[in-house]
């Protein structure tokens, strides 16, 4: 047979120096985004191998020359996988300091704006606020240009009529005609790119719909319930993320959506419902009414635990779909404003609509 040269084993000096060059590579800002030992989005973690280009990373592979007894690679990798480990559950922790102490933060400014403003002011100011940022960081995402005018198409159909009472015919025949402009607007100055064109118009009105609209309703129920069941829900919401978050770091070993949010796992879904069904009826005697059957607030709170975090996986495959992590930076440990009312918008419009379904049933 014909014999081949073999592979000459490298040195130990050669194998530190180039485990010390990789680590001071991944610790540099100035790797480029697209970099196999570039720090990864949205959904893995330092401790993870696993790059975004599918490769793996270096450390995690050693070469033929350095594992010739195969024992001097595997306990190198075995101790940078502890000390990643490590530095995963630190990370976890600091997140989760941040998110507690801008929740809390939050919620004192909502009393407050509560408490020293009259007819709930105050909290209708922040939720125009809120619209506002909700649509600008949703259109800025998916990359959609000269939405001003539906942002204003809509705010004006869903909150007008609750300032200037009396006036619902008008305020639809104004939407109307905003909309039937933008068409015309759109259509005339679509020579140059059809599909850029329509992807706009279409954007921009559904991105209004999903977050001016949803919205909304926090109006409509101040209006006819009071603001409480604007307080009461979003503090379910509150309650659930918070669960999940902690119990999918703490027990989380089975993601719901992989490819979608791999750090969203069962164990802290499931953890989180009987969380808030639980917390609903209390919450909802305490705070709301004693008076109100407790069926309705377990209502409400299976839909908080079932059906709103579905808001914040169509946040997550927008982000996917964006490549980006967060939709914003306003909020310290949570992101954007849409990063943290992604399922209060999905909220919003059920209690309206459940609530008015049963007062008005005979």
């Amino acid at each position: 047979g014909v014999s081949l040269p073999s592979t000459p084993r490298r040195s130990g000096s050669y194998r530190s120096s180039r485990r010390s060059t990789l680590r001071q590579q991944r610790n540099s800002n100035d790797l480029p985004h697209n970099s196999p030992i570039a720090p990864d989005v949205e959904g893995q973690g330092e401790g993870s191998t696993q790059q975004n280009d599918g490769t793996l990373d270096d450390d995690a592979v050693t070469d033929a020359g350095d594992n010739a007894d195969g024992t001097l690679g595997n306990a190198t990798t075995t101790e940078e996988a502890s000390i990643g480990t490590k530095q995963t559950e630190k990370k976890g922790l600091s997140e989760l300091k941040i998110r507690t102490l801008s929740s809390v933060v939050t919620l004192a400014g909502i009393v407050a704006l509560i408490k020293f403003t009259p007819d709930d002011t105050g909290l209708k100011g922040l939720i125009v606020l809120c619209q506002i940022l909700l649509y600008t960081e949703v259109t800025s995402a998916l990359g959609i240009t000269g939405g001003l005018w539906a942002l204003l198409t809509h705010m004006q159909s869903s909150l007008l009529p609750f300032f200037l009472k009396g006036r619902e015919q008008v305020f639809r025949l104004i939407t109307f005609g905003m909309i039937a402009d933008h068409i015309c607007v759109m259509v005339m100055s679509s020579r140059a790119n059809l599909g850029a064109a329509l992807y706009n118009f279409a954007g921009s009105h559904v991105a209004a719909l999903a977050t001016v609209k949803a919205s909304s309703y926090w109006f409509s129920t101040m209006a006819v319930f009071g603001s409480i069941w604007v307080i009461y829900p979003a503090l379910l919401v509150i309650l659930n993320d918070t669960v999940a978050y902690l119990f999918g770091k703490l027990f989380g070993k089975h993601p719901i959506f992989p490819t979608i949010s791999p750090n969203k796992t069962w164990e802290g879904f499931l953890s989180a419902a009987v969380a808030t069904i639980a917390a609903s009826g209390i919450l909802g005697n305490k705070l709301v009414s004693p008076e109100i059957r407790v069926l309705n607030y377990y209502l409400v709170g299976a839909y908080v635990s079932f059906v709103a975090p579905f808001g914040g996986f169509l946040g997550s495959m927008v982000k996917r779909h964006a490549g980006i992590k967060d939709f914003g930076k306003i909020i310290p440990g949570h992101g954007g404003m849409v990063d943290r009312l992604d399922c209060q918008l999905m909220t919003a419009p059920f209690v309206y609509l459940y609530l008015d379904a049963v007062a008005n049933t005979p």
